[in-house]
Order: C-alpha cells, then structure tokens, then sequence
C-alpha cells in the first residue's frame, strides 16, 4: 500500500506513514462502546422523600348523637316493661274474674232457701262454706273469742279491754303448681271499714305464719286477731286477698 500524500510503500496495517508521517486511517471506536451515558432512575417511594403521613382519625359520635342513642334505650326499656306489666295484670285480672265467679257461685249456692237476710249478708260466704281464692280453696271452720292464746311457752294474754277472736280456717291448693301464703293476707273488717290484722303468735301451735302447699295438699290453720272486747262478730267479716291478687273473699264470721 502506496502512502496517500508521499507515495511510499507502507504497510498495510499501518495507521501513519513511516516517512512523511501523514495519517492514514482514523482510528475506528469500537461498535460495541455505548455514545452515551445511561443513567438508570430508580423510582423513589414516598416514605424515602421523608414525608410524614399523618392518619386520618376516626370521626367519633357527637353529643347529641349519644344522647339520642341514650333516649332511644330508655324508651325501648320503658315500652318493654310496660308491656309485660300490661300483660301481667291481665292474667292477674282474667284470674281473678275466674275465681270471683266460683266464689259468687258457692256463696249464691250455700245461701239459697235461707230467709230474713239482707243482701249484704248474704254476700258473704258462710261458715263451713269454701270459696277458691287464687288456687286456694278456704273454708272458715270455726271462730271463737279468748282472752288468751296457748303457745309451746306460756300463754299470750290479750290486752286489759281487748280479747282475741280466733278464725279456724282449712286451705287446700286446688291449683297444680305451689303456693304460698300469709296471715297478712286474712283481714277482719267491720261493716264500718275498721280493720284489723292478725296478731303475730311466732310460738303458738298450728297458727298460720308464712305458708306454702303442694297441688292437692290441705292444711288446717288458726288466725289470732286482738281487737276491743265491744267488737261483735256479727257485725265482722273476714276477707282474704293474697299480694299482688285483684281478687277478695269475704266470709261471714257467726
């Protein structure tokens, strides 16, 4: 190969001539090598710009809200027990209409054929007569008028001008679960509306206190009332009505 600008031989793999020194080729750059600077971006998240996030807070319930909410459970309470005692007194009434029928019924029965009393007597249920009361069938067995009454320990003594007038009663559960009753549930009431209540005996024998019967069971019981030594039983009647019960029983005491 002939130099360009001297015309020498030169090789051919040479890059500048050996005499003159001309160039002969411009060094080639290499295919391969990239022209540019690449530069790879790596996407940065949030957290690594030091930002803060702040999280939301939970909006909670106002005042009024909770007050509302507070009323609304009052109510619903309120209406709910009204409710049951609606229907409570209604079972008691439908009970007690039951059971004022069939005293009616024995008293009208016992007094038929009886002349010379008045409509007010014969409203009574008589001796040895019973009438049912909530379940309990009574009957007044016997009534007396003392001025003491024997106990496992002695005697209790009425007061100077009173006595004791005693009612022998038989009560029998005529129902068919048990049930329970008082002496507080016996009164002796004047046909002037003075009432009395039992006398408390805690050791005297077979008088009532607080009792309960089994379905069919039936109990003989004494019922101690002190009242003034003027109080005439002809002028008395006892009448029952247990706790929380609409219906009353009278019974005539002579």
């Amino acid at each position: 190969m002939k130099c360009p600008k001297c015309g020498m031989e030169i090789s051919e793999s040479a890059k500048f001539c050996e005499h003159c020194g001309s160039v002969i080729g411009q060094a080639k750059i290499d295919s391969g090598a990239p022209d540019a600077v690449s530069q790879k971006v790596t996407p940065v998240s949030p957290n690594q710009n030091n930002i803060t996030t702040v999280p939301k807070k939970k909006k909670g319930m106002t005042w009024w809200q909770l007050s509302i909410l507070v009323v609304s459970i009052v109510l619903v309470g309120l209406l709910v027990c009204v409710f049951l005692f609606a229907g409570f007194m209604s079972c008691v009434a439908s009970r007690s209409e039951q059971n004022s029928q069939s005293t009616i019924a024995s008293s009208d029965a016992a007094n038929q054929g009886d002349e010379g009393q008045t409509s007010e007597t014969s409203s009574y249920i008589p001796v040895g007569t019973a009438a049912t009361n909530n379940n309990l069938s009574i009957a007044v067995t016997g009534v007396t008028e003392q001025k003491a009454v024997d106990a496992s320990f002695g005697q209790y003594s009425a007061e100077e001008g009173s006595k004791y007038i005693v009612v022998n009663v038989t009560v029998k559960n005529v129902g068919d679960s048990m049930e329970s009753f008082q002496a507080s549930d016996f009164q002796i009431k004047t046909k002037d509306d003075v009432q009395y209540s039992p006398s408390l005996l805690p050791v005297a024998d077979e008088f009532m206190s607080y009792e309960s019967l089994n379905p069919g069971l039936e109990q003989s019981y004494s019922i101690a009332f002190e009242t003034p030594d003027t109080v005439v039983l002809s002028d008395c009647y006892m009448q029952v009505q247990q706790f929380l019960s609409l219906q009353q029983s009278r019974f005539a005491l002579s």
